[in-house]
């Protein structure tokens, strides 16, 4: 669902004989809408495929991370048995966590964001 936000290139409008169309071309003159993303496969620079390459097995590894911390403050939680100071340390660690998370999603969006207005293909 957030990526709808974020595509550029799903845009339609009506035209005057009620039809829809995509008004990347039409609106800004050009063969593909400003913020269209290339198919995800196609690289233009062999240098950035494979940092892309790099990068998603370090985004796949970050996301195995969080899950074994999400599991671990899970139990830590539910074996508490009321002790506070351990309840406690399952929350902060889930909320790191989670912070953590946010953090480098963010920043790879960032980053795509930027080096696809560049022009290369990511």
């Amino acid at each position: 669902m957030f990526s709808l936000f974020l595509n550029g290139n799903i845009c339609f409008a009506v035209t005057p004989s009620g039809g829809l169309e995509a008004t990347g071309a039409a609106v800004f003159g050009a063969n593909k809408a400003p913020f269209a993303y290339a198919d995800s496969n196609a690289v233009s620079n062999p240098v950035l495929a494979v940092i892309n390459k790099a990068v998603k097995i370090i985004l796949g590894l970050i996301g195995a991370i969080t899950f074994v911390l999400f599991v671990y403050s899970g139990f830590l939680w539910m074996t508490a048995h009321g002790n506070d100071t351990q309840v406690k340390k399952a929350q902060t660690i889930m909320s790191q966590a989670t912070l953590g998370l946010i953090v480098v999603l963010l920043s790879y969006a960032l980053v795509s964001f930027v080096i696809v207005n560049l022009g290369y293909s990511v």
